[in-house]
C-alpha cells in the first residue's frame, strides 16, 4: 500500500492533495468534536475521502477529513465512521500513521457482505485497497436454461455455472467480438425452445410464438446466413448446453443446401408413436429436446437401430463419460474444466481399463 507522504505537504502548510477537488469545509466541521477542534485549526479541515456501499450509495459509511494542527502547522488525518461495525481511534495521526490505519480499515471492510464505492482525492484511492466487486450473478433464468448454457450478461457473452435458487455464477467468454451474433442467436434459440416447450405442454398450436420464430429465423439468416454455415456452426456450438439441439431442430440438409425444419411450419409433438426417422442425428436432437440427455433406448425406438448402430453412426458427435457410464454429446462433454475432466477419465481407466 502506497503511504501518505509527509512531502505532499510544503513548508507553507499547502496540502498537495488538494489539487483535486475536496468535500467542502463546512461538511469536515460537522464531524469535529469540541475536543478535535482543540487540536486542530476547523477553518482548514477538508473531507478529503468518502467511502460509500452500493446497497446505499446516498450514505457516508466511512470518511477521512484532514486539517492542520494548531501548535505544529502540519496538516494532520483522522477517520470518521457512520456505521455501527466500525469504530476508530480519537487521535489524529500523521501521513505515515494513517497508512497503517488504512490498511487495517481495508481488513475490516473485506469481512462485510458489501461492494464499497470510494470518492474524493484519487491519489489516496489506492491506499484504502477496496476489493473489486463481488461478481453479479446471473438471474434471468429461463425454463429451459441449464448449466453451460450461452446468455449476455452485463454486456458480455459466456456461459452459465450450476443454476441454483434461480441463478448461476456467470463465465464470461475470454474474447468479446462476436456480441452481436450472440444476442441475434440467443434471441432465435431461445424463441425455438419456448416454442417447443408450450406445444409440448399442452399439445396445442402456439402460431404467435411459430411466428415469432420464422421472425428471429430470418433476421438472423438475413444478415449471417445459414445455422449451420461452416463459422456459426463453430461459434453456436459454443453454447454447450443447447447448441447442437438448435444446429439440429432448425435446420435439415436438403442435397447441397439447408433449410427450415418442420418446426418452423406446424407443429412437432413429442409423441414417440408419431416420430420415425431413419436418422441418428434427427433423433439424437429429439432425444436431447425430450429428456435432456442421450436416451440410446429412446433413440432406438425412433430409429428402427440398435445401440451398437447409433454409437457408430453418432461417431464424432457423442462419446461416453467414463466417470458415470453414461453417453453425452461431445460438446456438452468437453466444455466446463476440461483439464479436470481428463484427469478424472485417465483414473477412470485404470481402474476400469
Amino acid at each position: 500500500m502506497p503511504a501518505v507522504q509527509s512531502s505532499a505537504i510544503s513548508g507553507q502548510g499547502q496540502l498537495g492533495l488538494f489539487d483535486a477537488p475536496t468535500l467542502n469545509n463546512d461538511q469536515a466541521q460537522g464531524y469535529l468534536s469540541d475536543l478535535d477542534k482543540a487540536f486542530v485549526d476547523p477553518a482548514t479541515s477538508r473531507q478529503i475521502s468518502t467511502i460509500r456501499t452500493t446497497a446505499r450509495p446516498d450514505h457516508d459509511s466511512v470518511v477521512l477529513i484532514t486539517a492542520q494542527a494548531k501548535q505544529t502547522g502540519r496538516y494532520l488525518y483522522k477517520l470518521f465512521s457512520n456505521v455501527q461495525e466500525l469504530s476508530f481511534t480519537n487521535k489524529w495521526v500523521s501521513g505515515n500513521t494513517l497508512t497503517y490505519e488504512l490498511k487495517a480499515l481495508s481488513a475490516k471492510l473485506k469481512y462485510f457482505g458489501h461492494d464499497f464505492r470510494y470518492e474524493g482525492d484519487r491519489s489516496l484511492e489506492p491506499a484504502f485497497e477496496l476489493l473489486p466487486d463481488r461478481p453479479v450473478p446471473f438471474t434471468a433464468i429461463k425454463p429451459f436454461y441449464k448449466r453451460d448454457t450461452l446468455v449476455i450478461h452485463e454486456g458480455k457473452a459466456g456461459l452459465t455455472g450450476l443454476i441454483q435458487n434461480a441463478q448461476a455464477d456467470f463465465h464470461p467468454f475470454d474474447q468479446q467480438t462476436d456480441l452481436p451474433f450472440f444476442r441475434q442467436y440467443i434471441g432465435l434459440r431461445d424463441s425455438y425452445m419456448e416454442l417447443y416447450a408450450k406445444e409440448a405442454e399442452t399439445l396445442q398450436v402456439q402460431p404467435h410464438l411459430r411466428s415469432i420464430l420464422n421472425r428471429n429465423y430470418e433476421s438472423f439468416t438475413g444478415k449471417y446466413g445459414d445455422l449451420n454455415k461452416g463459422n456459426n456452426r463453430k461459434r453456436i456450438l459454443l453454447d454447450a448446453a443447447l447448441g447442437f439441439v438448435v444446429l439440429s431442430s432448425l435446420e435439415r440438409r436438403e442435397n447441397e443446401t439447408w433449410t427450415k425444419a418442420d418446426i418452423f411450419f406446424g407443429p412437432v409433438f413429442p409423441q414417440q408413436e408419431n416420430l420415425h426417422t431413419d436418422d441418428p442425428t434427427e433423433a439424437l436432437a429429439r432425444s436431447l429436446n425430450d429428456k435432456g440427455i442421450v436416451d440410446l433406448d429412446y433413440m432406438s425406438t425412433m430409429t428402427g437401430l440398435d445401440d451398437f448402430a447409433i454409437i457408430r453412426q453418432l461417431d464424432g458427435k457423442i462419446l461416453m463419460n467414463p466417470i458415470n457410464r453414461t453417453w453425452e454429446t461431445n460438446d456438452s462433454y468437453l466444455s466446463g474444466n476440461v483439464v479436470q475432466k481428463l484427469a478424472l477419465a485417465e483414473r477412470a481407466a485404470e481402474t476400469m481399463p
